[in-house]
Protein backbone atom coordinates (compact mmCIF):
# COMPACT_ATOMS: atom_id res chain seq x y z
CA UNK A 1 0.00 0.00 0.00
CA UNK A 2 1.17 3.51 -0.73
CA UNK A 3 1.68 6.30 1.77
CA UNK A 4 -0.19 9.62 1.78
CA UNK A 5 2.83 11.31 0.19
CA UNK A 6 2.64 8.96 -2.80
CA UNK A 7 -1.06 9.41 -3.47
CA UNK A 8 -2.03 12.02 -6.02
CA UNK A 9 -5.81 12.65 -5.95
CA UNK A 10 -7.40 12.11 -9.36
CA UNK A 11 -10.84 12.63 -10.82
CA UNK A 12 -11.68 8.94 -10.52
CA UNK A 13 -10.49 8.50 -6.91
CA UNK A 14 -12.05 9.53 -3.62
CA UNK A 15 -12.09 8.75 0.09
CA UNK A 16 -14.93 6.57 1.34
CA UNK A 17 -15.86 6.92 5.03
CA UNK A 18 -18.08 4.36 6.69
CA UNK A 19 -19.27 4.79 10.30
CA UNK A 20 -20.19 1.61 12.16
CA UNK A 21 -20.66 0.41 15.72
CA UNK A 22 -17.36 -0.40 17.42
CA UNK A 23 -18.80 -3.75 18.51
CA UNK A 24 -19.47 -4.68 14.87
CA UNK A 25 -15.91 -3.84 13.89
CA UNK A 26 -14.62 -5.89 16.85
CA UNK A 27 -16.75 -8.84 15.71
CA UNK A 28 -15.29 -8.61 12.20
CA UNK A 29 -11.76 -8.50 13.61
CA UNK A 30 -12.46 -11.58 15.74
CA UNK A 31 -13.84 -13.45 12.71
CA UNK A 32 -10.75 -12.60 10.68
CA UNK A 33 -8.46 -13.56 13.57
CA UNK A 34 -10.06 -17.03 13.82
CA UNK A 35 -9.56 -17.53 10.06
CA UNK A 36 -5.84 -16.72 10.05
CA UNK A 37 -4.47 -17.55 13.49
CA UNK A 38 -3.46 -21.10 12.49
CA UNK A 39 -1.17 -19.85 9.71
CA UNK A 40 0.44 -16.89 11.49
CA UNK A 41 4.20 -16.78 12.11
CA UNK A 42 5.44 -17.94 15.50
CA UNK A 43 6.56 -14.46 16.61
CA UNK A 44 3.06 -13.07 16.05
CA UNK A 45 1.39 -15.83 18.07
CA UNK A 46 3.90 -15.36 20.86
CA UNK A 47 2.95 -11.68 21.19
CA UNK A 48 -0.75 -12.46 21.07
CA UNK A 49 -0.62 -14.98 23.90
CA UNK A 50 0.92 -12.36 26.20
CA UNK A 51 -2.36 -10.45 26.25
CA UNK A 52 -5.41 -11.36 28.27
CA UNK A 53 -8.07 -8.94 27.08
CA UNK A 54 -9.41 -8.64 23.54
CA UNK A 55 -8.40 -4.96 23.29
CA UNK A 56 -4.86 -5.61 24.51
CA UNK A 57 -4.50 -8.61 22.23
CA UNK A 58 -5.63 -6.65 19.19
CA UNK A 59 -3.25 -3.80 19.99
CA UNK A 60 -0.35 -6.25 20.39
CA UNK A 61 -1.11 -7.95 17.07
CA UNK A 62 -1.30 -4.62 15.25
CA UNK A 63 1.98 -3.49 16.78
CA UNK A 64 3.96 -6.67 16.07
CA UNK A 65 2.67 -6.81 12.49
CA UNK A 66 4.41 -3.55 11.70
CA UNK A 67 1.72 -0.88 11.40
CA UNK A 68 -1.36 0.74 12.79
CA UNK A 69 -3.78 -1.31 10.67
CA UNK A 70 -1.58 -3.53 8.50
CA UNK A 71 -2.66 -6.82 10.05
CA UNK A 72 -6.39 -6.12 9.87
CA UNK A 73 -6.28 -4.43 6.49
CA UNK A 74 -8.08 -7.33 4.67
CA UNK A 75 -11.06 -6.87 7.01
CA UNK A 76 -11.16 -3.13 6.39
CA UNK A 77 -10.91 -3.60 2.62
CA UNK A 78 -13.83 -6.02 2.78
CA UNK A 79 -15.94 -3.42 4.62
CA UNK A 80 -15.20 -0.73 2.03
CA UNK A 81 -15.68 -3.21 -0.83
CA UNK A 82 -19.12 -4.21 0.44
CA UNK A 83 -20.07 -0.56 0.73
CA UNK A 84 -18.93 0.19 -2.82
CA UNK A 85 -20.95 -2.77 -4.14
CA UNK A 86 -24.04 -0.73 -3.29
CA UNK A 87 -22.79 2.30 -5.23
CA UNK A 88 -23.12 3.02 -8.99
CA UNK A 89 -19.40 2.48 -9.67
CA UNK A 90 -17.00 -0.19 -8.45
CA UNK A 91 -13.59 0.12 -6.77
CA UNK A 92 -10.73 -0.45 -9.16
CA UNK A 93 -8.07 -0.46 -6.42
CA UNK A 94 -7.63 0.49 -2.78
CA UNK A 95 -4.73 2.85 -2.11
CA UNK A 96 -5.09 3.07 1.67
CA UNK A 97 -7.53 1.70 4.24
CA UNK A 98 -7.57 2.61 7.95
CA UNK A 99 -9.90 2.94 10.95
CA UNK A 100 -10.37 5.25 13.91
CA UNK A 101 -12.19 4.41 17.17
CA UNK A 102 -14.43 7.19 18.54
CA UNK A 103 -16.17 6.04 21.71
CA UNK A 104 -18.81 3.48 20.69
CA UNK A 105 -18.34 4.24 16.97
CA UNK A 106 -15.60 3.35 14.51
CA UNK A 107 -14.92 5.08 11.22
CA UNK A 108 -13.42 3.02 8.41
CA UNK A 109 -11.76 5.16 5.73
CA UNK A 110 -10.72 3.87 2.32
CA UNK A 111 -8.98 5.88 -0.40
CA UNK A 112 -9.96 4.12 -3.62
CA UNK A 113 -9.58 4.38 -7.35
CA UNK A 114 -12.91 4.02 -9.09
CA UNK A 115 -13.24 2.07 -12.29
CA UNK A 116 -13.07 4.15 -15.51
CA UNK A 117 -16.43 5.48 -16.63
CA UNK A 118 -17.73 4.21 -19.98
CA UNK A 119 -19.62 6.80 -22.06
CA UNK A 120 -21.31 5.56 -25.23
CA UNK A 121 -21.28 7.77 -28.33
CA UNK A 122 -23.37 5.17 -30.12
CA UNK A 123 -24.44 1.68 -29.15
CA UNK A 124 -23.38 -0.92 -31.76
CA UNK A 125 -25.78 -3.80 -32.06
CA UNK A 126 -28.48 -1.75 -30.32
CA UNK A 127 -28.79 1.55 -32.18
CA UNK A 128 -27.42 0.14 -35.45
CA UNK A 129 -26.48 -3.27 -36.91
CA UNK A 130 -23.19 -4.80 -35.77
CA UNK A 131 -21.54 -5.96 -39.02
CA UNK A 132 -18.37 -8.06 -38.96
CA UNK A 133 -16.43 -9.02 -42.09
CA UNK A 134 -14.53 -12.32 -42.00
CA UNK A 135 -12.55 -14.07 -44.72
CA UNK A 136 -14.43 -17.15 -45.88
CA UNK A 137 -12.52 -20.42 -45.60
CA UNK A 138 -12.43 -22.23 -48.98
CA UNK A 139 -14.44 -25.47 -49.04
CA UNK A 140 -11.35 -27.58 -49.80
CA UNK A 141 -9.21 -26.15 -46.96
CA UNK A 142 -9.63 -29.18 -44.67
CA UNK A 143 -8.70 -31.62 -47.46
CA UNK A 144 -5.59 -29.56 -48.27
CA UNK A 145 -4.57 -29.51 -44.60
CA UNK A 146 -5.02 -33.29 -44.39
CA UNK A 147 -2.84 -33.80 -47.48
CA UNK A 148 -0.17 -31.49 -46.07
CA UNK A 149 -0.14 -33.37 -42.75
CA UNK A 150 0.17 -36.71 -44.53
CA UNK A 151 3.12 -35.42 -46.58
CA UNK A 152 4.72 -34.23 -43.37
CA UNK A 153 4.30 -37.64 -41.73
CA UNK A 154 5.57 -39.28 -44.89
CA UNK A 155 8.75 -37.17 -44.76
CA UNK A 156 9.22 -37.88 -41.06
CA UNK A 157 8.98 -41.62 -41.77
CA UNK A 158 11.75 -41.69 -44.39
CA UNK A 159 14.10 -44.64 -43.82
CA UNK A 160 17.83 -44.51 -44.64
CA UNK A 161 19.12 -47.72 -46.25
CA UNK A 162 22.91 -48.24 -46.67
CA UNK A 163 24.01 -48.76 -50.29
CA UNK A 164 27.35 -49.52 -51.93
CA UNK A 165 26.79 -47.22 -54.90
CA UNK A 166 28.37 -43.77 -55.12
CA UNK A 167 26.43 -40.72 -53.87
CA UNK A 168 23.84 -39.12 -56.16
CA UNK A 169 21.50 -36.17 -55.67
CA UNK A 170 19.15 -37.08 -52.84
CA UNK A 171 21.58 -39.45 -51.11
CA UNK A 172 22.66 -39.06 -47.49
CA UNK A 173 26.36 -39.53 -46.72
CA UNK A 174 28.56 -39.88 -43.67
CA UNK A 175 31.73 -37.93 -44.43
CA UNK A 176 35.03 -36.85 -42.94
CA UNK A 177 36.50 -33.58 -44.16
CA UNK A 178 39.82 -31.91 -43.40
CA UNK A 179 40.07 -28.30 -44.63
CA UNK A 180 42.91 -25.77 -44.71
CA UNK A 181 43.06 -22.09 -45.66
CA UNK A 182 45.58 -21.51 -48.45
CA UNK A 183 47.87 -18.51 -47.93
CA UNK A 184 49.17 -16.28 -50.75
CA UNK A 185 52.52 -18.11 -50.47
CA UNK A 186 50.79 -21.47 -50.71
CA UNK A 187 51.05 -22.23 -46.98
CA UNK A 188 48.25 -24.24 -45.37
CA UNK A 189 46.49 -23.33 -42.09
CA UNK A 190 43.93 -25.66 -40.55
CA UNK A 191 40.40 -24.23 -40.96
CA UNK A 192 38.30 -25.60 -38.07
CA UNK A 193 34.84 -24.72 -39.49
CA UNK A 194 35.64 -26.92 -42.49
CA UNK A 195 36.86 -29.93 -40.49
CA UNK A 196 34.22 -32.63 -39.94
CA UNK A 197 34.28 -36.12 -38.45
CA UNK A 198 31.53 -38.61 -39.31
CA UNK A 199 29.13 -35.83 -40.23
CA UNK A 200 25.76 -36.72 -41.80
CA UNK A 201 25.05 -34.65 -44.90
CA UNK A 202 22.13 -34.63 -47.30
CA UNK A 203 23.45 -34.49 -50.86
CA UNK A 204 21.31 -31.59 -52.07
CA UNK A 205 22.52 -28.34 -53.69
CA UNK A 206 20.47 -26.31 -51.20
CA UNK A 207 22.02 -28.07 -48.20
CA UNK A 208 25.66 -27.57 -49.16
CA UNK A 209 26.93 -23.96 -49.13
CA UNK A 210 29.77 -24.42 -51.61
CA UNK A 211 28.95 -25.73 -55.13
CA UNK A 212 32.43 -27.29 -55.48
CA UNK A 213 31.79 -29.47 -52.43
CA UNK A 214 28.48 -30.66 -53.81
CA UNK A 215 30.07 -31.56 -57.16
CA UNK A 216 32.98 -33.31 -55.41
CA UNK A 217 30.71 -35.55 -53.32
CA UNK A 218 28.71 -36.74 -56.36
CA UNK A 219 30.17 -40.03 -57.58
CA UNK A 220 32.95 -40.22 -54.99
CA UNK A 221 34.05 -43.77 -54.16
CA UNK A 222 33.61 -45.01 -50.60
CA UNK A 223 36.79 -44.63 -48.47
CA UNK A 224 38.66 -42.98 -51.38
CA UNK A 225 39.74 -39.43 -50.36
CA UNK A 226 39.14 -36.65 -52.84
CA UNK A 227 40.87 -33.25 -52.70
CA UNK A 228 38.93 -30.19 -53.84
CA UNK A 229 40.13 -26.59 -54.09
CA UNK A 230 37.67 -23.72 -53.87
CA UNK A 231 37.20 -20.03 -53.12
CA UNK A 232 34.63 -19.50 -50.37
CA UNK A 233 31.49 -17.69 -51.53
CA UNK A 234 29.45 -14.96 -49.82
CA UNK A 235 27.57 -17.48 -47.68
CA UNK A 236 30.68 -17.76 -45.49
CA UNK A 237 30.49 -14.12 -44.41
CA UNK A 238 33.90 -12.74 -43.25
CA UNK A 239 35.69 -15.78 -44.72
CA UNK A 240 34.29 -15.13 -48.21
CA UNK A 241 37.02 -14.88 -50.84
CA UNK A 242 39.51 -17.09 -48.94
CA UNK A 243 41.02 -20.07 -50.79
CA UNK A 244 40.47 -23.47 -49.21
CA UNK A 245 41.85 -26.95 -49.86
CA UNK A 246 39.58 -29.73 -48.54
CA UNK A 247 40.10 -33.50 -48.40
CA UNK A 248 36.76 -35.35 -48.40
CA UNK A 249 36.25 -39.03 -47.53
CA UNK A 250 32.83 -40.69 -47.82
CA UNK A 251 32.48 -43.34 -45.11
CA UNK A 252 28.96 -44.51 -46.00
CA UNK A 253 26.23 -43.68 -48.51
CA UNK A 254 22.53 -44.09 -47.80
CA UNK A 255 19.53 -44.06 -50.10
CA UNK A 256 16.26 -42.58 -48.84
CA UNK A 257 13.24 -44.86 -48.87
CA UNK A 258 10.04 -42.85 -48.61
CA UNK A 259 7.03 -44.89 -47.44
CA UNK A 260 3.78 -44.86 -49.36
CA UNK A 261 0.79 -43.00 -47.96
CA UNK A 262 -1.13 -46.16 -47.09
CA UNK A 263 -2.40 -48.25 -44.19
CA UNK A 264 1.16 -48.95 -43.01
CA UNK A 265 1.82 -45.22 -42.61
CA UNK A 266 -1.48 -44.92 -40.71
CA UNK A 267 -0.46 -47.74 -38.36
CA UNK A 268 2.80 -45.97 -37.46
CA UNK A 269 0.60 -43.08 -36.29
CA UNK A 270 -1.80 -45.20 -34.25
CA UNK A 271 -4.61 -45.96 -36.74
CA UNK A 272 -5.66 -49.24 -38.35
CA UNK A 273 -6.41 -47.80 -41.79
CA UNK A 274 -5.47 -44.79 -43.87
CA UNK A 275 -9.11 -43.75 -44.17
CA UNK A 276 -9.48 -43.85 -40.38
CA UNK A 277 -6.38 -41.68 -40.05
CA UNK A 278 -7.72 -39.19 -42.61
CA UNK A 279 -11.09 -38.98 -40.84
CA UNK A 280 -9.34 -38.23 -37.55
CA UNK A 281 -7.31 -35.48 -39.23
CA UNK A 282 -10.45 -34.00 -40.82
CA UNK A 283 -12.14 -33.76 -37.41
CA UNK A 284 -8.97 -32.25 -35.89
CA UNK A 285 -8.58 -29.56 -38.56
CA UNK A 286 -12.31 -28.79 -38.62
CA UNK A 287 -12.13 -28.09 -34.88
CA UNK A 288 -8.96 -25.99 -35.25
CA UNK A 289 -10.54 -23.91 -38.03
CA UNK A 290 -13.70 -23.39 -35.96
CA UNK A 291 -11.63 -22.29 -32.95
CA UNK A 292 -9.59 -19.95 -35.12
CA UNK A 293 -12.73 -18.39 -36.63
CA UNK A 294 -14.29 -17.97 -33.17
CA UNK A 295 -11.17 -16.19 -31.87
CA UNK A 296 -11.16 -13.95 -34.94
CA UNK A 297 -14.85 -13.20 -34.49
CA UNK A 298 -14.32 -12.34 -30.81
CA UNK A 299 -11.43 -9.99 -31.57
CA UNK A 300 -13.38 -8.27 -34.36
CA UNK A 301 -16.49 -7.91 -32.20
CA UNK A 302 -14.40 -6.33 -29.44
CA UNK A 303 -12.70 -4.01 -31.93
CA UNK A 304 -16.10 -2.98 -33.30
CA UNK A 305 -17.34 -1.67 -29.96
CA UNK A 306 -14.05 -0.63 -28.27
CA UNK A 307 -13.46 2.13 -30.77
CA UNK A 308 -12.90 5.88 -30.19
CA UNK A 309 -15.79 6.74 -32.51
CA UNK A 310 -18.11 4.48 -30.51
CA UNK A 311 -17.10 4.73 -26.86
CA UNK A 312 -15.18 7.09 -24.58
CA UNK A 313 -13.51 5.77 -21.42
CA UNK A 314 -11.80 7.46 -18.49
CA UNK A 315 -8.07 6.70 -18.33
CA UNK A 316 -6.82 4.03 -15.95
CA UNK A 317 -4.96 5.59 -12.97
CA UNK A 318 -1.18 5.43 -13.30
CA UNK A 319 -0.74 3.97 -9.80
CA UNK A 320 -3.00 1.04 -10.73
CA UNK A 321 -1.07 0.42 -13.96
CA UNK A 322 2.23 0.60 -12.08
CA UNK A 323 1.19 -1.95 -9.46
CA UNK A 324 -0.36 -4.26 -12.08
CA UNK A 325 2.85 -4.11 -14.13
CA UNK A 326 4.92 -5.10 -11.09
CA UNK A 327 2.62 -8.05 -10.37
CA UNK A 328 2.78 -9.27 -13.98
CA UNK A 329 6.56 -8.81 -14.03
CA UNK A 330 7.09 -10.85 -10.85
CA UNK A 331 4.80 -13.61 -12.11
CA UNK A 332 6.51 -13.87 -15.50
CA UNK A 333 10.02 -13.46 -14.11
CA UNK A 334 9.50 -16.45 -11.77
CA UNK A 335 9.40 -18.76 -14.80
CA UNK A 336 12.75 -17.55 -16.23
CA UNK A 337 16.23 -18.23 -14.89
CA UNK A 338 17.55 -14.75 -15.69
CA UNK A 339 16.11 -11.31 -16.35
CA UNK A 340 17.66 -11.39 -19.83
CA UNK A 341 15.71 -14.56 -20.65
CA UNK A 342 12.50 -12.87 -19.53
CA UNK A 343 13.23 -9.70 -21.53
CA UNK A 344 13.97 -11.78 -24.65
CA UNK A 345 10.33 -12.96 -24.64
CA UNK A 346 9.30 -9.38 -25.44
CA UNK A 347 11.71 -8.83 -28.33
CA UNK A 348 10.12 -6.36 -30.75
CA UNK A 349 7.45 -5.19 -28.30
CA UNK A 350 6.77 -1.44 -28.24
CA UNK A 351 5.24 0.90 -25.70
CA UNK A 352 2.44 3.23 -26.82
CA UNK A 353 5.08 5.94 -27.29
CA UNK A 354 6.85 3.71 -29.84
CA UNK A 355 9.73 3.05 -27.46
CA UNK A 356 11.20 -0.47 -27.70
CA UNK A 357 11.22 -2.79 -24.69
CA UNK A 358 14.94 -3.07 -23.85
CA UNK A 359 15.14 -3.16 -20.05
CA UNK A 360 13.06 -3.63 -16.91
CA UNK A 361 11.85 -0.02 -16.91
CA UNK A 362 10.46 -0.14 -20.47
CA UNK A 363 9.05 -3.63 -19.87
CA UNK A 364 7.12 -2.42 -16.81
CA UNK A 365 5.73 0.46 -18.87
CA UNK A 366 4.69 -1.95 -21.62
CA UNK A 367 3.06 -4.41 -19.17
CA UNK A 368 1.16 -1.60 -17.43
CA UNK A 369 -0.18 -0.27 -20.73
CA UNK A 370 -1.23 -3.73 -21.93
CA UNK A 371 -2.98 -4.45 -18.62
CA UNK A 372 -4.86 -1.14 -18.87
CA UNK A 373 -5.88 -1.80 -22.51
CA UNK A 374 -7.21 -5.27 -21.70
CA UNK A 375 -9.05 -4.03 -18.62
CA UNK A 376 -10.69 -1.17 -20.52
CA UNK A 377 -11.82 -3.63 -23.19
CA UNK A 378 -13.47 -5.83 -20.55
CA UNK A 379 -15.15 -2.83 -18.91
CA UNK A 380 -16.56 -1.69 -22.26
CA UNK A 381 -17.83 -5.20 -22.98
CA UNK A 382 -19.47 -5.32 -19.58
CA UNK A 383 -21.07 -1.92 -20.16
CA UNK A 384 -22.44 -3.13 -23.50
CA UNK A 385 -23.80 -6.22 -21.76
CA UNK A 386 -25.66 -4.05 -19.26
CA UNK A 387 -27.20 -2.03 -22.10
CA UNK A 388 -28.25 -5.27 -23.82
CA UNK A 389 -29.58 -6.82 -20.60
CA UNK A 390 -27.11 -9.72 -20.47
CA UNK A 391 -27.46 -11.64 -17.21
CA UNK A 392 -24.34 -11.93 -15.08
CA UNK A 393 -22.58 -10.68 -11.97
CA UNK A 394 -20.67 -7.63 -13.16
CA UNK A 395 -18.66 -6.70 -10.06
CA UNK A 396 -14.96 -6.44 -10.84
CA UNK A 397 -13.95 -9.66 -9.15
CA UNK A 398 -16.44 -11.59 -11.35
CA UNK A 399 -15.61 -9.66 -14.51
CA UNK A 400 -13.98 -12.46 -16.60
CA UNK A 401 -16.99 -14.80 -16.48
CA UNK A 402 -19.40 -11.93 -17.16
CA UNK A 403 -17.37 -10.73 -20.14
CA UNK A 404 -17.47 -14.25 -21.60
CA UNK A 405 -21.27 -14.26 -21.48
CA UNK A 406 -21.28 -10.82 -23.14
CA UNK A 407 -19.08 -12.11 -25.98
CA UNK A 408 -21.49 -14.98 -26.55
CA UNK A 409 -24.37 -12.49 -26.77
CA UNK A 410 -22.37 -10.27 -29.14
CA UNK A 411 -21.85 -13.19 -31.49
CA UNK A 412 -25.63 -13.69 -31.65
CA UNK A 413 -26.40 -10.11 -32.74
CA UNK A 414 -23.53 -9.76 -35.23
CA UNK A 415 -24.16 -9.85 -38.96
CA UNK A 416 -21.32 -11.83 -40.58
CA UNK A 417 -20.26 -10.88 -44.10
CA UNK A 418 -17.97 -13.53 -45.59
CA UNK A 419 -15.23 -12.23 -47.88
CA UNK A 420 -14.01 -14.61 -50.57
CA UNK A 421 -10.31 -14.16 -51.36
CA UNK A 422 -9.63 -14.54 -55.08
CA UNK A 423 -6.59 -16.48 -56.24
CA UNK A 424 -4.03 -13.99 -57.58
CA UNK A 425 -2.80 -16.36 -60.26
Amino acid sequence: MTTDAEVTPQANSHAVKIKMAKSELEARFDKYWNEVKDVLPEHVLKEVHKGGFRKVTRQRVIKVCGGVTKFYEPTLIEIVDQYLDTQPRQALAFVKVSFLDEGDTSTVTGLVFLEPEVRWLKKPGIEEPLTIKLVKTPDNTIDLLVEEELRKKQTESVVLEPVETTPVKGSVVIIDCVSSLVGEDGSLTKWDPGCLLHAKWSVEPDHIKQPELYEAILGIEKEVPRVVSMTLNEKFGPEAGRKVSATITVRQTYAKRTPEVDDDLAKTNGFDTLEGYKNNLRVHFARKLAESREKLLNSNLTAAIVHPDVVDVDPIPYLWMSQKAKDLYMEGRSYCSTESDFLSKFAGAQCMSGEQVVDKETLLRFLGEKAAQEFVQDLVLRSWGKLKGVAGNSVLRNLPSYVQSVREELAKVAVIEDLVVQDSE
